[in-house]
């Protein structure tokens, strides 16, 4: 039987404008990924409550991503989480 590896999650900074910022999601030997954006000032979230309330995406690949309806003059963090059958991780 395979050893089943931690999965792995990372966010790339794309490009920020008025209307929303863009980045990229990179996950390994994940079966599901999420992101989420947060504002600076607010308590980063946990890796459970990014899968289960954040925007899910494909695992395994990079995955380009953008954010809209941002407040201006607002600095967010975007936070991203991959699990498998072996752990749960986060990436912000």
């Amino acid at each position: 039987m395979d050893e089943v590896k931690n999965p792995t999650v990372s966010i790339e900074a794309g490009s920020s404008s008025p209307e929303g910022i863009s980045f990229t999601v990179t996950s390994t030997d994940a079966t599901s990924v999420a992101w989420v954006v947060v504002e600076s000032s607010e308590a980063v979230p946990t890796a459970s409550e990014v899968l289960a309330n954040g925007t899910a995406i494909k695992a395994n690949e990079a995955v380009a991503c953008k954010a809209e309806a941002l407040k201006a003059g607002t600095e967010y963090r975007v936070v991203a989480a991959a699990q498998n059958s072996a752990a749960v991780v986060k990436a912000d």
